[in-house]
């Protein structure tokens, strides 16, 4: 998900096309340039550096730029298709295509809300309002696993 383009190259979402990596790169030297020394640990300010720029340029509101899923905007995110069932007659049946999301299923969506949550409790870092992040422990063997180690 993550590639960086030299040894001590900032990490670039392999998402981005060349347009928005130059960007984003602009947007994170400003922001770098802009943090307190040592008020955040390295990954720490690239997480929050990249969740910025993402929240920067897309909006939960707007279906013109939204945010989800963030690596092939779209809205809304995932396909809905409509069925015709004749028992069912005079109500509408929907069926979401979730495959499009990074782990095919609707678990990707919470995963993007998990870092969002983060990205909150780095800005609380950041503000100086809580000293360390939580550390956070989710046990799975199923989509929520696949979903959250794709977005992280």
């Amino acid at each position: 998900m993550l590639t960086r383009t030299g040894n001590n190259a900032p990490i670039v979402p392999n998402w981005m096309d060349r347009r928005q990596a130059t960007a984003y790169l602009a947007f994170r030297g400003q922001f770098a340039n802009g943090l307190p020394n040592g008020a955040l640990a390295p990954d720490e300010a690239e997480t929050l550096a990249l969740l910025r720029w993402v929240r920067c340029n897309h909006s939960p509101n707007n279906p013109r730029r939204p945010e989800f899923p963030f690596f092939a905007l779209r809205f809304p995110a995932s396909n809905a298709y409509q069925l015709q069932i004749p028992q069912l007659e005079g109500l509408d049946v929907s069926v979401k295509d979730e495959s499009t999301n990074p782990s095919r299923t609707h678990k990707s969506r919470m995963a993007w809300e998990v870092l969002l949550f983060h990205m909150n409790m780095l800005e609380q870092k950041l503000s100086g309002r809580i000293e360390s992040v939580p550390g956070m422990s989710i046990i799975s063997a199923g989509s929520t696993a696949l979903a959250l180690a794709d977005a992280f």
